[in-house]
């Protein structure tokens, strides 16, 4: 007997049972001396009859798995980068606080020179001081603003990735629907209808998820986006007021010392 009459070959050579169901209709030519090559019709399948793609199934499956992983992983992203943005713009806030205490001390310089309370030399180390202390805070905001628009930006693609997973859902749907519509065969279209519908469920979850996190987060992005802006304005307005302050002192303080003289 040939080998490929034994029991179980097909069954261990096909993996599902859409392909079994194919092999029925292929039928079973032994080689012989006699016979050169199969029939014609033994190499045709009924035009009535698509096996199951399992393997395609399977694949949506499993990007269907993978789409969900990406979205959870997107939302996660963006909220970090949405906390890391909020603990930045916090530390900008408050070194543009000690900028502007350094411009009101500064301004005082002119002040305390003119009323003459304060030594020459004393004015020079306080207004030396100030010029130090702004120029770590300037840094410190900087760096602030940086790490603050860092967080921004990562967390916008979060939420863009997260919409290119919920597409990447939206995709496979359309395809086992496409898939349902092509197998005339009841058990092979209640198959893909099952699976269609696991994954449908999971897809409005996927919305659910999405809709939550980036409801909130947009909103929080236009609100952090109008503070960086308005950080800029701010700051460069602080930047003009310290330097026009520390020019003012300096020649209060060298006419102080003139007159000393």
């Amino acid at each position: 007997m040939n080998h490929l009459a034994a029991p179980g070959y097909l069954d261990a050579l096909l993996p599902g049972p859409g392909f079994k169901e194919c092999a029925k209709h292929i039928p079973l030519v032994l080689k012989t001396p006699y016979t050169t090559s199969l029939p014609a019709t033994s190499r045709l399948v009924p035009p009535t009859f698509l096996p199951m793609p399992q393997q395609t199934l399977g694949a949506h499956i499993a990007s269907a798995a993978i789409s969900r992983e990406k979205l959870e992983n997107s939302i996660a992203l963006s909220k970090a980068a949405v906390y890391i943005m909020l603990e930045a713009l916090q530390r900008a806030e408050t070194s543009l606080q000690t900028l502007s205490e350094i411009r009101i001390r500064t301004e005082a310089l002119a002040t305390k020179a003119e009323n003459k309370n304060t030594t020459t030399a004393e004015l020079r180390r306080e207004l030396a001081d100030w010029t130090f202390k702004s120029m770590d805070s300037y840094k410190e905001h900087e760096g602030a603003i940086e790490d603050a628009w860092k967080g921004w930006r990562s967390a916008m693609a979060g939420i863009v990735k997260a919409g290119q997973s919920r597409k990447a859902h939206e995709e496979i749907m359309a395809s086992l629907q496409h898939m349902k519509n092509e197998h005339r065969r009841q058990k092979e279209r209640h198959r893909v209808r099952r699976v269609r519908i696991a994954i449908e469920k999971e897809n409005d979850e996927v919305m659910g998820e999405l809709l939550d996190a980036v409801g909130g987060t947009e909103e929080m992005l236009r609100g952090a986006l109008k503070r960086l802006n308005d950080h800029k304005r701010v700051r460069d307005w602080v930047d003009k007021e310290f330097k026009k302050a520390s020019t003012a002192a300096r020649e209060a303080i060298a006419e102080s010392t003139r007159k000393e003289r």
